[in-house]
């Protein structure tokens, strides 16, 4: 089912528009220029940071035609490359990117599974040509298993604890984080390929960064797509490790050639090893696409939300995401004071008469809806007087509970104020942070 939000969007904007796909099982952040991330509840599968300027983090894929060298990628990002035709469609199932290089079209669909096992791209090429076409199709993502706040940390140390391993039998790469102590369990993930005409000619990997970027290279111009054919198929406790995927498709003149990429976490190596049979699979992993399309928006549908709504909580989410606040006016200290950390974007919303709580009620929805699709907030209201704080706590109290301490709302990243009671040096250090500040006495969804 589409829904009737998808929004049509070009490579390059001020702010990187998105969409936010599957739900706090399994979410996926996918820009309109192909950049993103990938989370498993509180673990980011691949690496991302807020760049807004670059946008330069995701799992891309590059697309090589044999016979003249050209490269590309699916997405505008990462070799930006100009193209004749570009046109990326964001929408609450899924997110498609379709561009037109000379006599190749490139048509992108990405999706979140239904059972919150991981995400599937389906990369199609059609060849408008009057010859026959050999196009390799390389995959990339820096892989973490871990939160993304210790990657941000401890990017160097926590590699170390990634080991990678090939299953040729399945096309895949799986890694592995080894537990730090007997208190923690592993984290599996794995990614693999499956491509319409049953195998393909061939499928190499690549797990070492150093390999596939190459010296003062960058995802723009890595040495891996300087050198046509097999990856090195480097595996084990690599230093810095990745996922990457090369398989080559043979695509006559005035046809189409399909491959799946599928990225999936699992609990073990047993379900992981399961998971990659199951998705090198062509035909499974299309209706596991189509399933996922047929869903719909399932966040938004559980939640009662209608697609204007959504539509702007993903504009609201890529301000949070890639925007930025001014200059602190004040240190950290003073941030911990308040009983935030700063590791979250924070939302700020202003309440100053009773009639603004309906519309507190939609922040809320906006938080929550957020924190289901894997984008953490700290939500601040701060409420004109004690009264209004009162209102606002009873809207956030799960329904059934008795309102109370905020304290329980903090854990939630729900911060209630009463501005009286707040130092004016906190509030302009909130409103400096901010990096999306509400009134709630505007229709703030419909500016």
């Amino acid at each position: 089912m589409r829904t009737e939000d998808n929004s049509v969007k070009n490579a390059e904007t001020p702010l990187p528009e998105l969409s936010l796909l599957g739900d706090e099982r399994y979410s996926v952040l996918v820009t309109s220029a192909g950049g993103g991330a990938s989370r498993s509840g509180g673990i980011a599968v691949n690496r991302w940071r807020n760049d807004g300027t670059r946008d330069a983090h995701g799992q891309w894929c590059y697309l090589m035609n044999v016979g003249t060298g050209k490269v590309w990628s699916a997405g505008h990002l990462p070799v930006c490359e100009p193209h004749q035709s570009y046109e990326a469609e964001l929408g609450g199932d899924s997110a498609t990117i379709r561009r037109r290089d000379d006599d190749l079209e490139t048509f992108t669909e990405i999706v979140a599974l239904k059972d919150g096992s991981g995400e599937a791209r389906r990369i199609s090429v059609t060849n408008h040509s009057d010859t026959d076409v050999e196009l390799e199709i390389t995959t990339y993502q820096e892989v973490v298993l871990a939160s993304a706040v210790s990657d941000r940390g401890h990017r160097a140390f926590g590699n170390l604890f990634v080991q990678t391993e090939w299953l040729p039998e399945s096309a895949a790469i799986l890694a592995m984080r080894r537990p730090r102590s007997a208190l923690h369990d592993a984290a599996w993930c794995g990614h693999t390929v499956a491509v319409m005409e049953g195998p393909s000619q061939s499928v190499s990997c690549e797990t070492d960064r150093a390999r596939f970027i190459g010296r003062g290279r960058s995802a723009r111009n890595p040495v891996a797509m300087d050198n046509p054919g097999n990856l090195s198929g480097t595996t084990g406790a690599v230093l810095d490790p990745v996922l990457a995927l090369r398989t080559t498709l043979f695509i006559p003149a005035g046809n189409t050639a399909r491959a799946v990429f599928t990225t999936f976490v699992a609990a073990d190596r047993e379900e992981a090893v399961n998971l990659a049979r199951r998705y090198t699979d062509f035909r499974k992993v299309r209706d596991a696409i189509e399933a996922a399309v047929a869903e719909g928006d399932g966040v938004a549908s559980d939640m009662g939300l209608r697609p204007g709504d959504t539509e702007s909580f993903r504009a609201i989410a890529g301000q949070l995401l890639y925007g930025t606040g001014r200059i602190p006016e004040g240190t950290r200290d003073d941030l911990l004071a308040l009983g935030l950390t700063g590791e979250w974007p924070i939302l700020l919303a202003r309440l100053r008469a009773v009639t603004d709580t309906s519309r507190a009620a939609d922040v809320l929805a906006l938080h929550e809806y957020l924190r289901r699709k894997g984008v953490a907030t700290d939500l601040v209201f701060i409420c004109r007087d004690a009264g209004l704080e009162r209102e606002v706590i009873g809207k956030a109290t799960p329904h059934g509970e008795e309102a109370s301490d905020t304290a329980v709302l903090d854990q939630q990243g729900i911060f209630i104020r009463n501005d009286p009671a707040l130092d004016p040096a906190a509030v302009a250090l909130l409103e400096s942070l901010a990096r999306v500040s509400i009134d709630c006495a505007s229709d703030w969804k419909n500016p």
